[in-house]
């Protein structure tokens, strides 16, 4: 066969790595056999000492069938060849079956099977077929899935208030302690008015009542521009932090929506609430925001029992 000088190149260079790269049907194939029989016969190599790679098992067992077809060709050939040379082709004949000539799937596990011990794994291990391996990555989702569910929901049943289903006090410490001075946002300190009086007069179905009613109206009114939490009994805490120039139609709209509620146990409520921008000064830490937001709730709270003359029991 007439080869290419690069061709020539690629059978006959040794003593460095050669990378070849050809279109497909140029004769790659053709190529390896050649270099191969040129170390079996001119380097006197035994065929089981070369590693050959192929992508497929069908061009393993194709690559087999070329070489022996070559080793055949030779002994066969009209050209004369010494008793050595003969001898040690007719050893490549029978070395061929047991040759590295194979995926590289099929190399690791022969490496594997062939050093169990030395990686301590069962010398009766296996490797899974395709249905099994579809079954054992589906246990693995379904494990990792429940493991995140679970983790989820810890993380949700530590953050979440049980009544309200809004964040709770813990929810709210982490969030205050990532909040940046530097950046505009609002604290509102609010208050349900009267709930007291509420669970002594009318128990403590129709306070729950009261408290879930308020946490919806926040919820409705706040939750597209930041968290609700629900700090204490009657207490709760809105941070805002989207949409801060719009906050005075949106405090409007909540006091809307919490007149407008009407209950199945309470005819109605009202909440005192305080604000404050953290743009408003510069402030020393958040706690004096909030502190400041407290002060300015209490003032609207007495206000509210003043103008209804409303005597309040500690």
């Amino acid at each position: 066969m007439n080869w290419t000088p690069e061709q020539e190149q690629a059978i006959y260079k040794k003593d460095s790595n050669i990378l070849v790269a050809a279109a497909a049907g140029s004769g790659k194939t053709a190529v390896l056999v050649e270099r191969i029989i040129n170390k079996i016969i001119k380097e006197k190599i035994d065929i089981d000492k070369l590693l050959v790679v192929t992508f497929t098992n069908a061009a393993a067992s194709e690559m087999r069938e070329r070489i022996l077809k070559s080793i055949y060709k030779i002994i066969d050939s009209e050209e004369p060849q010494d008793e050595e040379t003969i001898n040690h082709l007719q050893r490549q004949i029978t070395l061929l079956n047991k040759a590295s000539i194979c995926t590289i799937d099929s190399f690791c596990l022969d490496v594997i099977k062939n050093n169990f011990f030395e990686i301590e794994i069962s010398p009766n291990f296996r490797i899974a077929d395709t249905a099994e391996i579809d079954l054992l990555k589906q246990e693995v989702l379904e494990k990792l899935f429940e493991e995140k569910y679970e983790k989820e929901k810890l993380l949700y049943i530590s953050n979440t208030d049980e009544l309200t289903r809004c964040f709770n006090r813990h929810a709210y410490e982490e969030r205050i302690n990532n909040l940046d001075l530097r950046e505009e946002w609002i604290y509102i300190s609010m208050d349900l008015n009267n709930l007291k009086h509420t669970n002594d007069s009318l128990g403590h179905a129709a306070g729950d009542e009261l408290i879930c009613a308020a946490a919806n109206c926040m919820r409705e009114s706040f939750g597209k521009y930041g968290n609700v939490y629900r700090i204490g009994g009657d207490e709760f805490v809105v941070i805002i932090t989207g949409n801060t120039k719009e906050f005075q139609s949106i405090i409007e709209s909540f006091d809307r929506r919490v007149a407008q509620w009407h209950g199945k146990l309470v005819d109605s409520m009202t909440i005192s609430w305080g604000y404050v921008f953290s743009s408003e000064k510069e402030w020393d830490n958040i706690y004096d925001i909030a502190k400041e937001a407290d002060e300015r709730m209490y003032k609207n709270k007495e206000r509210y029992y003043q103008e209804r003359n409303i005597v309040r029991r500690r």
